[in-house]
């Protein structure tokens, strides 16, 4: 099924899509297309584009809870992650560890509750958090693994 097949989008819709005017010439590839993920939606010189794509209704759909919440302590900051750690919501959580270390804030909890899979990337960004807090003299604590996301930070020490 076609992307603009789910997300029942008009023509005038379709002119504006990233997606459709790079297969527009041959719409039957646009079978089981992950829209977001082509040439290079992530980088930052397209965050216009993926802003556009983030009020999808398609990708909406495909990525479910797909949000990063942060909330400040006079002490300890809290940064909560929901759902899957795939490669965009590393790019969030990376973007958060930035402004954090600006902030020279270095006393981090890391809640993983409703967290039901990690990526690698996923797991390289908090490592890296880990061992900049620690140099900083700070600690990153990672609280709620639960299942799969535990043994996956377990295995990995």
């Amino acid at each position: 099924m076609k992307c603009y097949e789910i997300r029942q989008c008009t023509e005038k819709e379709r002119e504006s899509c990233y997606v459709w005017n790079s297969f527009r010439d041959n719409p039957e590839d646009l079978d089981n297309v992950k829209c977001w993920v082509l040439k290079n939606v992530y980088n930052p010189e397209n965050r216009d584009l993926l802003k556009k794509c983030l009020k999808c209704k398609y990708y909406l759909m495909m990525n479910p809870k797909a949000e990063l919440v942060t909330d400040f302590d006079p002490e300890i900051a809290l940064v909560k992650c929901d759902g899957v750690i795939n490669y965009e919501k590393t790019r969030g959580l990376t973007e958060v560890w930035e402004k954090l270390k600006k902030g020279k804030r270095f006393k981090v909890a890391l809640d993983l509750s409703k967290v039901s899979n990690i990526y690698s990337c996923g797991l390289g960004a908090i490592v890296k958090m880990h061992k900049e807090c620690g140099d900083a003299g700070g600690m990153l604590v990672v609280v709620g693994a639960q299942d799969y996301v535990k043994a996956t930070l377990d295995s990995t020490k």
